[in-house]
């Protein structure tokens, strides 16, 4: 336990902190991860977590936005249609779109700053580049409000998605949602698994296997296109059956 959770569970050791069971295995691949580069490294023989299983974590309450309920997200009022766009056009987190500045969008691009302090610059469109220097407050955060001109906590910009897109009859959406949404148009427009990793931040591919989905457009498609595919053979063998027949009338 961190000493800022053991302050926020009262001071006490005996108080319950409950976790989710994503967050214990995300912590436990990192723990994970460190046993491995000490086994890589020839400081241990075998990992002593290699019979640990993580926690069978139920996804179902994830999804992805259909292209009608992307059109309500891009009407919604106020700034929760531009921060969810930033990030289902670069992925960002709703942290890294609130420390957004006037200084890290450049002509062409725009730099994001990482957990970790890593900074990474990565191409952006010229119509989104143009909103968010349109937004930018005179503090230089692009999503500054306030007399002082500071972003939102996280937690209250993200609360604000939440109700605005509920307003907007999108209940369970949250800026997270946007992510998920995001990682999976890029996939679906077969964008190299390496660039989705780059421009989401991850450190390992795997992530694509929690942050892909399918959507119910892209199951019609891949049907649809079967379907065709049969239909074209199907057409194209009753042509060859018509030739062979009338050549052997005559």
């Amino acid at each position: 336990m961190t000493g800022r959770r053991f302050m926020s569970s009262g001071g006490s050791r005996s108080a319950p902190l409950t976790l989710s069971k994503s967050t214990v295995n995300r912590e436990l691949n990192i723990i994970r991860g460190c046993f491995s580069r000490a086994v890589d490294w020839g400081r241990l023989a075998l990992t002593p977590l290699r019979s640990v299983k993580a926690y069978k974590v139920d996804d179902s309450r994830i999804r992805v936005l259909t292209d009608d309920e992307l059109r309500v997200v891009l009407t919604a009022p106020g700034d929760v249609a531009l921060l969810c766009r930033v990030t289902l056009i670069s992925l960002h987190r709703i942290s890294e779109v609130l420390g957004l500045r006037r200084e890290h969008l450049g002509p062409s691009w725009m730099e994001v700053r990482r957990k970790g302090g890593r900074v990474h610059r990565i191409a952006i469109p010229e119509e989104l580049r143009v909103s968010l220097l349109d937004r930018c407050a005179k503090s230089g955060y692009i999503f500054g409000e306030g007399p002082e001109g500071a972003p939102p906590r996280q937690q209250t910009a993200s609360n604000r998605v939440i109700r605005t897109l509920a307003n907007l009859g999108l209940s369970g959406v949250t800026h997270h949602t946007m992510r998920h949404t995001g990682v999976t148009m890029m996939l679906e427009d077969g964008i190299n698994p390496r660039v989705i990793q780059l421009l989401a931040g991850w450190t390992s591919l795997r992530m694509l296997e929690r942050y892909g989905h399918t959507r119910d457009s892209e199951v019609r498609r891949a049907v649809t296109s079967n379907a065709q595919r049969l239909q074209q053979a199907a057409t194209k063998t009753a042509t060859v059956e018509r030739k062979q027949y009338t050549k052997s009338d005559s």
